[in-house]
Parts: C-alpha cells; sequence; structure tokens
C-alpha cells in the first residue's frame, strides 16, 4: 500500500528491513493492527535485490551467504526464527555450499565448510601446537553466546589472550570481523561470538536469491494481517513526557502508536526523535559483482567464500585508502547446491564515506569503475583463470549507495560504534531493531526483531 489504512495502530515499526519484517511477523501474531512503513519501493534495505543488463538479471546485494543454515536448536538460529515466525525452517530454503571455503593471511592458508571438523583439522595442520587450545575455544565461544556481560569485552584482547600465535587469532578475527565488524579497532565479544558460533558451528548456505526470500517474509507478515506502505519516509518520531506516541510521515501524516520499533539505526533514530543517541559508525563497504556467462568453477574460482586478509598484522582501520585493499571478500554465488543459471562473482573492500561523498556525478562514475578494476584485478591474482574471462555485466555499490537505501550515516555497513543491545533508548516503547540492536548479519537481524518484539513489547 502507499498510505496507511488507519491513523493509529498497536505497533509501528520503521523500515522493512529483515529485522522489520520479522518484528512485523512476530508482532501481528498478537496485535491486531501493526504497521511497517518503508521509505523505498521494495523491501530488505541493504540485503534486497535489484536488476541490471539486457537481458535483465538479478542481483542480491549485501548477499555473500546465510550463516546460522543448519537447525542446532529450537532455542538459537534458525531453529528460534523459523519458531517464532510461524515459518517452516525449511521454507527459508537456504542451500549448502557445494564447495568449502577458504580464510587466508599471509601467515596461513586453512579451509572451512558446513562440517566443523574440516576447521579443526586444517587449524591443527597450519598450527601443529595450538590444536587443544582452539578446541577449548570453540568451547568458550558457546558459552560467551549467552553471557551478557561479554558485551562489556572486547574481541581481539580474548583472543590475543587466548592463543600463544597472533597469527592464529588474527586468522579466526579475520571472517568475524568480516561480517561483524561494526567499530574502528575492535567490537565486542559477545557480536564475536555470536557471529563465530553462526558461521562455523551452525554453517552457511544461500537462498537462490533475496527476492524469494523476502517474499516469503513480507506474504507472511501480511497474511496475518499487517500492513505494509512503501514510499513512506518517517520525518519524526513522536514523544512526550518520556513515551512514545507514534510517527509524522513526511507526507504530513500523523501515525499514533503505543510502540514504536525503528530498523534506522541508534543516532539515525536518534535524529528523527530530537534526541543524540548513539555514535555514528565509520566501517563502510565497497563491492564489485560481476556475471558471468560460465560457471565460475571453469575459471578456477574453487571456493563459495574466501576471506583475504594482505595485512601482516590484522588492525580493524581503514583511514587511508590504500589500507581499503588491505582485507578482502570473495563470493560465487553459483556454488551452492541450487539450479542457477546466474554465474555471480563479488569481490568486496571496505571502504569509508569521506572518500565518496563530495564527488560529482562523473568523479563518482570514475572511482567505481577504478575500484571495482582494482577489486577484480586483486581477485584474478588469486583466481588467473578471471583474468581471462571477460565479464556480462560489472555492477558495483559504494558508501553513497548504502545510505540511499538504508539511510545509515556514513553509509556503515553494521551500523554505529554504539550499540543498544536491549533494544531501549530513553524514550519509553521506543525499541532500537537491527544493527544497532546488536543484530548483524541476515539471521542477526531476523533474531533481532524477534527478541525485542518478544521481550520489550510482548512481554513489556
Amino acid at each position: 500500500m502507499a498510505n496507511p489504512q488507519h491513523d493509529s495502530y498497536d505497533a509501528v515499526i520503521i523500515g522493512a528491513g529483515l529485522s522489520g519484517l520479522s518484528a512485523g511477523i512476530r508482532l501481528s501474531q498478537f496485535f491486531k493492527r501493526v504497521l511497517i512503513v518503508e521509505s523505498h519501493k521494495i523491501p530488505g534495505g541493504l540485503n534486497s535485490y535489484y536488476e541490471r543488463g539486457k537481458p535483465r538479471q538479478l542481483f542480491s546485494s549485501g548477499l555473500h551467504t546465510v550463516t546460522n543454515a543448519r537447525v542446532t536448536s529450537r532455542k538459537w538460529g534458525l531453529g528460534l526464527i523459523a519458531r517464532n515466525l510461524g515459518i517452516r525452517a525449511d521454507d527459508f530454503q537456504i542451500h549448502p555450499p557445494l564447495t568449502s571455503s577458504r580464510i587466508t593471511t599471509p601467515a596461513a592458508s586453512v579451509r572451512f565448510s558446513n562440517d566443523p571438523r574440516m576447521l579443526a583439522d586444517e587449524i591443527t595442520r597450519a598450527f601443529p601446537d595450538s590444536g587443544e587450545a582452539f578446541r577449548t575455544f570453540e568451547e568458550r565461544m558457546v558459552e560467551l553466546t549467552a553471557d551478557p556481560a561479554a558485551s562489556r569485552a572486547g574481541a581481539l584482547e580474548f583472543l590475543h589472550s587466548h592463543f600463544k600465535k597472533p597469527e592464529l587469532a588474527d586468522l579466526l578475527a579475520l571472517p568475524v570481523f568480516t561480517y561483524a565488524g561494526y567499530s574502528r579497532g575492535d567490537i565486542d565479544l559477545r557480536t564475536f561470538a555470536l557471529l563465530y558460533r553462526s558461521i562455523f558451528l551452525d554453517g552457511c548456505g544461500s537462498p537462490v536469491d533475496m527476492k524469494a526470500f523476502l517474499e516469503l517474509l513480507v506474504n507472511r507478515f501480511l497474511e496475518n494481517g499487517g500492513e505494509l506502505c512503501y514510499r513512506a519516509p518517517v520525518d519524526s518520531i513522536l514523544h512526550e513526557e518520556g513515551k512514545v506516541r507514534g510517527i509524522r510521515l513526511r507526507s504530513g501524516e500523523e501515525i499514533q502508536s503505543p510502540y514504536v520499533l525503528s530498523s534506522a539505526g541508534l543516532a539515525e533514530t536518534g535524529n528523527l526523535a530530537g534526541l543524540s543517541l548513539g555514535k555514528p559508525g565509520t566501517v563502510s563497504l565497497f563491492q564489485a559483482a560481476c556475471s558471468y556467462a560460465e560457471p565460475l568453477a571453469s575459471y578456477g574460482v574453487g571456493d563459495a567464500i574466501h576471506f583475504l586478509s594482505r595485512k601482516a598484522k590484522l588492525d580493524w582501520t581503514f583511514d587511508r585508502e590504500e589500507e581499503l585493499f588491505g582485507i578482502l571478500t570473495f563470493s560465487a554465488q553459483d556454488q551452492y547446491a541450487f539450479e542457477s543459471g546466474k554465474h555471480q562473482f563479488k569481490a568486496s573492500c571496505f571502504d569509508r564515506m569521506e572518500f565518496w561523498k563530495d564527488l560529482d556525478k562523473h568523479a563518482y562514475r570514475a572511482r567505481k569503475e577504478e575500484r571495482s578494476s582494482r577489486l577484480m584485478g586483486l581477485a584474478a591474482e588469486v583466481y588467473p583463470g578471471l583474468a581471462k574471462a571477460e565479464p556480462l555485466l560489472v555492477d558495483s555499490f559504494t558508501p553513497r549507495t548504502i545510505t540511499r537505501y538504508t539511510s545509515h550515516i556514513n553509509g556503515t555497513l553494521y551500523g554505529g560504534e554504539e550499540k543498544a543491545f536491549d533494544g531501549r533508548t530513553p524514550v519509553r516503547n521506543l525499541l532500537i531493531i537491527g544493527n544497532d540492536q546488536g543484530g548483524i548479519g541476515i539471521m542477526g537481524a531476523l533474531t533481532s526483531g524477534i527478541l525485542v518484539a518478544n521481550y520489550s513489547v510482548l512481554v513489556g
């Protein structure tokens, strides 16, 4: 719909991204009127889809892989999500990879798969005296996911205190920081543990595309009687005497509600409410997506995902342009167990808005071409067959693209540097979901919407 059908709702949700949709589904199981307002014409935010080329080809933005691909518990990961949303786990159609993946640093290169024993064996091979320390480390990762106090500790300090070899600490940090590095320098230990468990112990997979994945969620929300309005940007969040009372759309329409759940980000939500909340992040991303005529394996791409650090010592800073190419991620979208005529290869590096914000359209286009060329050149050093392959289509997105589709300040990929882990703000019943509640990644965002709905709305 284009416009809300009522002037008051039991709950209003800002943003039809993954956390907004999961919160909407959960609340619409109990409330009669739940409204999601989305500023764009399609759902998903950063994890969405678009079409390019002739003939038109569908691309999934933001998607490398989906963690928590296996149901390991009804109280965790995909099991928790399926149970709370009333959607069978199989209906998400998350397909396992056909090949293993890889982590490469200057010190070592190890492979991993959805069988955790592969990574354990590879660590023992590459670091023969660290096998026992690694087994203890994985046990601690599971424990720390349930420890709220771990949010106050630093991940890198823990890693380097646990392993005698700093090279092993850097290697294990690389994939987790690549998928969860929301702040400059370090992230909190609990977020690290959550992502580590999600990637390496619960396994990875991929839907055929984000369009089908999002349609499953949208349809479930609408079946529950929820309302979803596109092209309905929020002008302000209304509150008085310390309690939220609704939102005002840019159209001028006021919507009353005793609960407002915002996936806009902590600082961004503060701006809408006229408050100073959180601290905007600076970590953003540049990604080049190339489509090829033949399967990527025919060009020598043998990894589903490849996390690559070119830094002698891992640090999570991207202050100079040359540093942006120190950490790379490659993914092959046709190396999962589903039929696909799309052979898409994605190459990503981290970036900062300051390198993009003041460019005019000609300089912006030129920098995109330069970044894409540099990234694909580095990819060809790892997969030489790509150097001889002519892509059918090359597309890319920048920090400015992220801001356009998510409204995140500085085009941040994982939200701000401060998180509201309990979802609460100084305004009663104004709640944060998504990245800045700590829900990072596709499954993390879905879980965020569910947990905030459960514990801050339904239980109160």
